[in-house]
């Protein structure tokens, strides 16, 4: 470390690639690589700009000034930037955090200017990085939401699930995109990760599109996933997907997922509880008896289920009470009496 301020640019940016891929994390080399980089910065091309930005990103190591620096340079020689480079800014400031509005909009009216050099990734990775930092650039969005469609092919999972994603927390909606999304997704279902299911489930399902198909394999999917994860897995995942399926026209399909959950070990928690009893109350009130069976069946259930908080298990308690299944509420409230002995 003690030449370290002797190096240049591409030898600076070539360390601080290399740290960021080692296992471990060296902390005062980083803190001498940042502030050579800063003294040198003036030096920096859009490729040295690029990768110590995303290098910093990897290793989560916060070093404003740094930072600062490389936005402002940046902006500088925005044109010499390519599509990959372009990408690997945004993604790397939104990881950090970074909503410097300046660079983005620089980012932004450069790539509608060369959107045609991107690859799928870099289509995902710069509208996560946006939707991230809840910057809503109309012309960059719709500009990769058609770069998007013509690439689809291209698209691993993570792809999909981040651009699905990063439309639905943008709150657009792209007729084109979703169901070429859709599309890609059911053919490449087996290939995802149980976190980005949930993801592309909970983005499809906020942008209002009825696709039961495609919900039907992510349900599939994510099942065999949880037997193999079983209590391994968050409960917030089996939340989310639970619910997202609650959000359907009819409940038949929550209902099996949540039924086919004995098979997994993993266990939902109150959201998707909640989110799968209000489903079979509305729908028992709109006049399908078959609900109110099926909503009696879970609340009773639940003394043999998850640790619920006590307000939840006292509501479901009077749920039951109020159509007339006094034994089973007492029931519960029973259970929920023994187990505040035990705590």
């Amino acid at each position: 470390m003690a030449r370290i301020s002797e190096f240049r640019p591409q030898a600076l940016e070539n360390t601080a690639w290399a740290v960021a891929v080692l296992p471990w994390v060296h902390h005062p080399l980083l803190s001498a690589i940042s502030s050579a980089a800063l003294l040198r910065i003036a030096e920096y091309g859009s490729q040295e700009l690029a990768n110590t930005a995303w290098a910093i990103a990897v290793l989560e190591f916060q070093h404003q000034p740094l930072l600062e620096a490389i936005a402002a340079k940046a902006r500088l020689r925005i044109a010499e930037f390519s599509a990959l480079e372009l990408a690997a800014t945004a993604w790397s400031f939104a990881s950090m955090e970074e909503r410097n509005l300046p660079l983005l909009s620089a980012i932004a009216d450069n790539s509608v200017a060369k959107m045609f050099e991107f690859v799928a990734r870099g289509l995902a990775n710069t509208v996560w990085a946006f939707a991230t930092l809840k910057v809503h650039d109309g012309q960059l969005v719709n500009a990769l939401a058609a770069a998007a469609v013509a690439k689809m092919a291209d698209f691993e999972p993570q792809a999909l699930a981040n651009t699905a994603w990063a439309f639905a927390t943008l709150a657009i909606q792209s007729e084109p995109l979703m169901p070429a999304i859709s599309g890609a997704a059911s053919v490449r279902i087996s290939e995802f990760k149980l976190q980005e299911l949930a993801a592309t489930a909970w983005a499809v399902a906020e942008l209002l599109v009825t696709d039961v198909p495609l919900f039907e394999v992510i349900s599939t999917a994510a099942l065999a996933q949880l037997k193999n994860e079983g209590t391994a897995c968050s409960v917030q995942i089996v939340d989310m997907l639970l619910s997202v399926l609650t959000r359907l026209e009819d409940s038949q399909l929550a209902l099996q997922f949540m039924n086919s959950l004995e098979d997994t070990n993993a266990t939902p928690g109150a959201l998707g509880l909640g989110a799968l009893l209000s489903k079979l109350e509305q729908e028992s009130m709109d006049g399908d008896s078959r609900r109110l069976g099926e909503e009696l069946n879970l609340l009773s259930s639940l003394r043999h289920g998850p640790g619920l908080r006590p307000a939840a298990v006292a509501a479901a308690a009077a749920r039951l009470a109020e159509v007339g299944e006094a034994d089973s509420a007492m029931e519960l409230l029973h259970h929920l009496a023994a187990r505040g002995r035990q705590g």
